[in-house]
C-alpha cells in the first residue's frame, strides 16, 4: 500500500506537520531511494528508503532560511543564548535560533494565534502575542537578553531601536532585517511597493546603520537576504550590530551589487 510522500514523512514523524513535511520537499531536502523527489503527491511505500537532507534546514516559516545565513554568515554561535524575537509571526527566527540551541526565545508579536503549534508547546518558548514592541517596558522580560533578532513590516526599525537603546545589556547583539520598502518614501516605490533604484538601495542602506549606531549599536556586518520579500520581491538585507564593538567600515554598493547579481527585483 502506497501512500502520499507529505503524508508518509508526518505519519513517521520525519515532521511534525505537513506543511514542514511539504516546504522540505519543496526545498529538495528529502530523498526516496537515494532519489530527490520534489512533488508532495509523489506515492511511497513502505519498503522504500526515506533521506533527510540537513535536516536543521526545515523550519516552520521562510523566515527561519533567512536567519540560517545570518547566522552563518555572521558567524555567531548562540549556543545557551536567551534571545528576543521581535516580529514572531509564525517563528521562523524562533525555530531557526532553538535549532542552534539556543536556550530559550521570547517570540514577540503584535498579532495573535500566528506562532507555530510545535513551538508553542516547546518549554524553552516565552510566546509574548498581542505585544507592541514600541511601548514594551524591557523589565517585562524576565532574563538578560544575549541575542535580539527583528522581523518587521510597515514600520521603520527607527521605532524599534529606540526602545532596544534602553536596554540595560551592555553586550546586547542584534540581527536585523532590513527591508528598503518600509525605510524611504512612497516615490521611491513602484506600482508594487517595490524599490528597484540601487542608488535608493545604497543611501538606504546607509541612513538605516546611521540611526541605528545613534542608538548605540555599531554595525558589524552586512549582507544581503537569501529570499525575497514574499509580496512584493523586494530584496532585503541582514545587519548585525553589537553594543560593543566599534563600527566596521562597510561597502553597501558592494552588498547592493552582489544582492542584483542574485536577484531579479520585485514587480
Amino acid at each position: 500500500m502506497s501512500k502520499r510522500l507529505d503524508i508518509y514523512l508526518v505519519e513517521h514523524h520525519y515532521f511534525k506537520s505537513r506543511n514542514l513535511a511539504q516546504r522540505a520537499i519543496k526545498n529538495e531536502k528529502v530523498k526516496v531511494n537515494n532519489k530527490i523527489v520534489t512533488n508532495k503527491n509523489y506515492q511511497v511505500k513502505e519498503n522504500d528508503e526515506i533521506e533527510l537532507i540537513n535536516d536543521e534546514l526545515s523550519f516552520v516559516s521562510r523566515g527561519g532560511y533567512k536567519l540560517y545565513k545570518a547566522l552563518n554568515y555572521f558567524n555567531i554561535d548562540v549556543s545557551n543564548y536567551i534571545c528576543l524575537d521581535i516580529g514572531a509571526s509564525t517563528g521562523g527566527f524562533s525555530d531557526c535560533l532553538l535549532k542552534h540551541s539556543a536556550k530559550k526565545v521570547y517570540a514577540l508579536d503584535v498579532g495573535s494565534n500566528q506562532l507555530d503549534e510545535s513551538l508553542r508547546n516547546d518549554p524553552r518558548i516565552i510566546s509574548m502575542e498581542q505585544t507592541n514592541f514600541r511601548y514594551l517596558n524591557p523589565n517585562t522580560l524576565k532574563d538578560k537578553i544575549d541575542l535580539c533578532v527583528i522581523d518587521v513590516s510597515f514600520i521603520s526599525l527607527y521605532h524599534i531601536f529606540e526602545v532596544l537603546s534602553t536596554f540595560k545589556e551592555e553586550n546586547l547583539e542584534v540581527i536585523t532585517l532590513i527591508k528598503p520598502q518600509f525605510e524611504t518614501i512612497r516615490k521611491n516605490l513602484n506600482k508594487h511597493g517595490v524599490v528597484k533604484d540601487k542608488d535608493v538601495h545604497y543611501q538606504i542602506l546607509d541612513h538605516v546603520c546611521g540611526f541605528i549606531k545613534e542608538f548605540g549599536f555599531h554595525l558589524i556586518d552586512i549582507t544581503f537576504s537569501p529570499i525575497q520579500g514574499e509580496k512584493s520581491g523586494n530584496i532585503e538585507y541582514l545587519g548585525y550590530f553589537n553594543r560593543n564593538i566599534e563600527t566596521k567600515k562597510v561597502d553597501f554598493k558592494k552588498v547592493v551589487d552582489e544582492a542584483y547579481l542574485n536577484f531579479k527585483v520585485g514587480k
